[in-house]
């Protein structure tokens, strides 16, 4: 794995070794795991011709923004909490969360998290899971979800909850037809309803109401403006604090790195917000760089409100040149890339560089989104996987990923990450 910053100079001073002794960990770990894939030899997997350019642009891109961070900070850590999400436990697997052993699967995974060092599990609840006029076992999935909870915190983990919207590509129960009778109101209502219960029946320590405006808009064929946001999450704010006065949900909002930076800063200026919620996937769409936003962001916000907390509650990096954008937000054709464990150099790349943004910007909390990958990818070179569709591939690749889990196995992403997480 290249990494720029033990390279940039052969003046170090006091600081740079600061900097080097926290980064570091990331050559060691992938070394000591047997390279890229973790298949036991010295060097990480080749890279498929067909990703090269791919590979080379995510590179160039992830160490010219780890150099301009390194210029800047000064090596001290923030009290950042570092976190994962729970994908054994997302709304977007429907019935099979009720499963016992599925139940008990996911134990074991959190488990295995917990053993990482990470202070909070991130939960995707859903819209519109939690709503009776959409599936009758709404008053089963909240209490799967009360139940998991307070499985995570019995670990002495703090809960994130992120109430995003189910996607059709991805979702078990599909709400393609019921999205096509919403409206403004009708969501609105709805997704209130389904955030008090939260509150009132989960009482996770942080609540994110809206994380990606546009993802939302795009699946649900809703148009709904800046203006149109704010007034949901400021009348969400409000109707809780007379609904469930005194209730100690932290209660955020934000949206993509690569979406308008309107929704932030609208966010910022509503009373009763605690936090920004900011994602980050795509590096760059060649115009706008969004790795640098996770930087300025933070400061945009904080001119508005100085008290306002900044977290990332979802961050992997996205697999897709430049020229690639302006799609559909979710691609599965393009998600599936992930699976291959080439990426993990890259991976364990940007995983470094949030974590030194985390620190420098003072961020709450900083949460990789695909954390399956701590256990396993895929071989691209595995025959066996010759001809499989996009599903398949990810069938393939959390079912390998949830036998490493219970086997005790991890990659060398996961060792990075557990480096980075360390005091």
């Amino acid at each position: 794995m290249t990494v720029s910053y033990l390279e940039k100079s052969a003046k170090i001073s006091a600081i740079d070794i600061v900097r080097v002794a926290f980064v570091f960990v990331v050559v060691s770990a992938i070394a000591a795991c047997g390279g890229g894939g973790g298949g036991g030899d010295d060097e990480p997997d080749p890279v498929p011709a067909e990703f090269t350019a791919l590979y080379d642009e995510l590179s160039t891109n992830l160490a010219a923004r780890e150099r301009e961070l390194l210029a800047v900070w000064d090596g001290t850590r923030s009290s950042v909490t570092f976190s994962t999400t729970l994908l054994t436990a997302s709304s977007n697997l429907g019935a099979a969360l009720f499963d016992p052993a599925a139940r008990e699967g996911n134990r074991v995974y959190l488990g295995r998290l917990a053993e990482f060092g990470v202070g909070a599990v991130v939960l995707q609840i859903n819209y519109p899971i939690l709503t009776s006029d959409f599936t009758a076992a709404a008053p089963n999935y909240l209490a799967t979800y009360a139940e998991i909870a307070d499985e995570i915190r019995a670990l002495g983990l703090k809960v994130i909850v992120e109430h995003n919207n189910l996607i059709p590509t991805f979702s078990a129960l599909d709400p393609t037809t019921y999205y096509a009778n919403l409206t403004k109101t009708r969501f609105g209502q709805e997704s209130y309803a389904e955030v008090r219960a939260i509150v009132e029946q989960i009482q996770p320590d942080y609540l994110t109401l809206v994380s990606e405006p546009g993802t939302f808009e795009w699946f649900m064929g809703l148009q709904m403006s800046v203006t149109d946001w704010s007034a949901y999450v400021d009348g969400t704010i409000n109707q809780l604090a007379i609904d469930v006065p005194g209730h100690t949900t932290r209660l955020g909002a934000g949206s993509g790195a690569w979406e308008d930076p309107a929704f932030v800063t609208a966010f910022a200026g509503i009373v009763g917000l605690d936090y920004i919620d900011i994602h980050s996937y795509p590096l760059t769409n060649g115009i706008t760089d969004y790795l640098r936003r996770l930087e300025e962001w933070p400061e945009l916000v904080r001119s508005f409100n100085p008290s306002l907390e900044v977290m990332l509650s979802e961050g992997w990096l996205y697999k897709a040149q430049a020229s690639e954008l302006g799609g559909p937000p979710v691609d599965p054709d393009l998600l599936v890339r992930d699976v291959y464990s080439f990426w993990e150099p890259l991976d364990a790349q940007f995983l470094e560089v949030l974590a030194i943004t985390a620190h420098h910007s003072d961020y709450a909390v900083i949460a990789p989104f695909w954390s399956n990958y701590f256990f396993a990818y895929l071989d691209y070179d595995d025959p066996s996987l010759s001809g499989l569709t996009s599903t398949e591939l990810y069938d393939r690749a959390f079912a390998e990923a949830f036998q490493a889990a219970q086997a005790g196995r991890t990659t060398g992403l996961a060792q990075v990450y557990k480096q980075i997480i360390a005091p």
